[in-house]
């Protein structure tokens, strides 16, 4: 074996050089990429160990390469190899030759791009050819994304695992009711302007926005009016929007939400859950018994289902949901009711995947009724109360 060497493969410029005395280093690069060489002298012939002049070269020609690239790959081969011939192939013709056909069409997928290209008699037609910025590289990264989209959990899952930062669902503590009272009053903000828009889309707001106006300038005559009005207005229906969610917040810091430990543990039936992630506490649901006596022992609520709006899209609440089904199976209960408004669609959507179904829509109060929003009351039905519940068990959504 020599000291120090290289050849040319189709594809790769090997390289070897002696590292030490008792081994040897060897450097694999890309020989071409894009119609250009990537290794600086690789084409000398005193590295290949070739006489340039006594041979043809025929060189393959990538699709939609360049004409630039071509003219200046056929100056370095007559120019500085002087060369005798040389020929210019079309990839896809010499695909499509080789398996035994001159007409036809040729898509070559490679790693970044994908070219889809008509070949009539062993001539191509520039003007048809198609690129797709979508190749090997894409689809490896689409399949690999494939399983942190799916969402099937069973009612064991607890721990979620992908390339995020894991998260556990776990029973709350009292460090944990900075965490919870945050999420609740940030989880009933972000409702506000959507409750806004909808509000402006109501006949009796646009009739308003724009009657009351007009009225004003009829009887004043004043534009500067008319904006003050106008103005005033738009303010009044920003705070009638934001007025119930505010309601339901300091409602819940009055009840249930006072004291969480006595509300959720004092008595067998009820629970009250967070989701750890890294420390901090990203998201929460609660479970009590219903409020009518009749109903203690067979029906639960389930209550403040939340999420972080950076931790979202990722099986969190579906998580926190089956875990709620899997306490009142087995606590016994025969169902789980919730209410939720009629402009949280995703938390709807959710709920009916999961096997909710509606079962009643009224006005949760006069301040909701005044904007328009219904509670919906969706129940689910437990087919029995057999299973078993491990609170600090782990696993993977």
């Amino acid at each position: 074996m020599t000291k120090a060497g290289s050849f040319l493969t189709c594809a790769h410029c090997i390289e070897w050089k002696e590292a030490s005395p008792s081994g040897f280093q060897c450097n694999v690069t890309m020989a071409m990429r894009g119609g250009s060489f990537q290794c600086p002298g690789i084409a000398e012939k005193t590295r290949v160990h070739v006489s340039p002049k006594k041979y043809s070269v025929l060189l393959i020609k990538p699709i939609l390469n360049l004409k630039a690239t071509c003219e200046k790959m056929t100056q370095i081969m007559f120019e500085t190899f002087n060369i005798c011939a040389m020929y210019v192939a079309s990839q896809a013709v010499l695909f499509l030759c080789a398996s035994g056909h001159t007409t036809g069409i040729v898509m070559d997928s490679g790693d970044r791009v994908t070219h889809i290209v008509p070949i009539y008699e062993g001539y191509t037609l520039p003007h048809t050819n198609l690129c797709l910025d979508l190749a090997g590289r894409n689809l490896t990264h689409y399949f690999r994304k494939i399983p942190r989209r799916r969402s099937l959990v069973d009612f064991e899952t607890q721990t979620h695992r992908s390339s995020m930062a894991p998260y556990h669902i776990r029973k709350y503590q009292e460090r944990d009711r900075t965490w919870v009272l945050g999420l609740l009053s940030q989880g009933m903000a972000e409702h506000v302007p959507r409750t806004f828009r909808h509000l402006l889309k109501l006949p009796r707001t646009l009739a308003l926005l724009l009657g009351g106006p007009l009225a004003l300038f009829l009887v004043s005559g004043s534009w500067l009016l008319v904006l003050v009005a106008s103005l005033t207005l738009l303010i009044a229906m920003r705070f009638l929007a934001q007025y119930p969610w505010s309601q339901f917040v300091a409602n819940s810091l009055h009840t249930d939400m006072c004291d969480i430990s006595k509300s959720y543990f004092s008595e067998a039936g009820s629970c009250f859950w967070v989701v750890e992630c890294e420390g901090q506490v990203v998201g929460m649901v609660g479970a009590l018994p219903a409020e009518k006596p009749t109903l203690r022992k067979e029906q639960l609520q389930m209550l403040h289902l939340n999420v972080a709006l950076e931790h979202r899209r990722r099986g969190i609440a579906k998580a926190l949901v089956r875990t709620v089904l899997q306490f009142a199976a087995h606590q016994g209960y025969r169902e789980v009711v919730l209410t939720t408004s009629m402009l949280q669609h995703a938390a709807l959507a959710l709920y009916q995947r999961l096997g909710f179904q509606t079962t009643r829509q009224y006005f949760f109060s006069k301040s909701w009724a005044v904007i328009a929003v219904p509670e919906f009351q969706l129940t689910y039905w437990l087919p029995s109360a057999q299973g078993c519940w491990a609170p600090g068990q782990r696993g993977g959504l």
